[in-house]
């Protein structure tokens, strides 16, 4: 019997700012040769089954780091297209003028949708400053790999929000309600922080709430169809319309709420308790080279990944 392997490829979002952790964070080195930290993503889902790599980039990535993961697709045996999310990008004429004092990137909807015409197959979307653990690679390929990624039902990865904070500072989540092992809400929290024992989300009119240790959040392990873009492109023009603010963002998030509530999508949750961490702050970069090297040391990953 022949086993039929299904197209899957990952997205990585590499285009951010990083305005907390003031540098070139999407490309730093954290691992023992010289990795950075989307490599590690890049290599779990290699080996889980994808075979197409799309990274949303910007400035930051010149033809050295360019030339470096193209030499690094190759040796794995992928696909690799890069797509540029500039703020022009696919906005729409009657929009342009909202370009006007626009500094910050249009959001994680809008690097989504810069990706339309090279993604063919149902696709993964990860931070590039984030790391996963190969499981939730894994468990998306297994879903994408029996067809349950469609039109009429998505996925996600959720990490238990205890195991995703930062000890320098607070850090932005996608708080999930989930019923019956489906997504049924998710609301974007921006400032959610530790304080004296407690998890504490604060809004913008100060009011604080606590949030238990167990709450899943969405870290943008996203497991999504193509009928997506088509969606975003209404979403970006409808948030475009009504921009109110020079630093508003349009959030998969969102999006993906709306399509639940108006459109009766179906989100599968794949629940991680495996270790989660990132960089959103420069003082986090020693804790995660710390983490990456304990990794390798217990054999997880090789030394060198490529």
């Amino acid at each position: 019997m022949t086993t039929t392997k299904t197209n899957a490829t990952l997205l990585v979002l590499a285009g951010g700012l990083g305005s907390r952790y003031k540098g070139k964070k999407q490309v730093d080195p954290m691992g023992p040769s010289g990795e950075c930290l989307m490599e590690y993503s890049i290599y779990d889902a290699k080996n889980a089954g994808f075979d197409q790599l799309v990274l949303i980039i910007n400035d930051y990535f010149n033809q050295e780091t360019k030339d470096h993961f193209q030499a690094i697709a190759d040796k794995a045996g992928i696909k690799l297209d890069f797509v540029i999310q500039a703020l022009d990008t696919l906005l729409p004429e009657k929009h342009k003028n909202r370009l006007e004092n626009r500094v910050k990137p249009w959001g994680t909807g809008h690097a989504i949708l810069t990706a339309k015409d090279v993604i063919k197959n149902p696709f993964v979307v990860i931070n590039a400053d984030d790391y996963y653990n190969r499981k939730a690679f894994e468990k998306a390929y297994q879903l994408i790999n029996s067809g349950q990624i469609n039109e009429h039902q998505y996925g996600m990865v959720a990490y238990p929000l205890s195991a995703t904070l930062s000890d320098n500072g607070s850090v932005s989540r996608g708080v999930c309600t989930t019923e019956n092992g489906l997504l049924k809400k998710v609301v974007e929290h921006t400032n959610i922080s530790e304080e004296n024992g407690k998890i504490i989300h604060t809004d913008d009119a100060g009011n604080k709430t606590e949030l238990a240790p167990d709450t899943q959040v969405s870290m943008n392990f996203w497991i999504l169809d193509t009928s997506v873009f088509q969606v975003l492109e209404a979403e970006f023009d409808q948030f475009l319309t009504n921009l109110s603010s020079e630093k508003a963002e349009l959030f998969i998030p969102f999006v993906i709420d709306d399509m639940i509530h108006n459109e009766g999508l179906k989100v599968v949750v794949e629940s991680s308790q495996d270790k989660w961490f990132g960089v959103t702050y420069p003082e986090d970069k020693d804790f995660v080279i710390k983490s990456v090297q304990e990794m390798v040391d217990n054999g997880y990953y090789p030394a060198s990944l490529w």
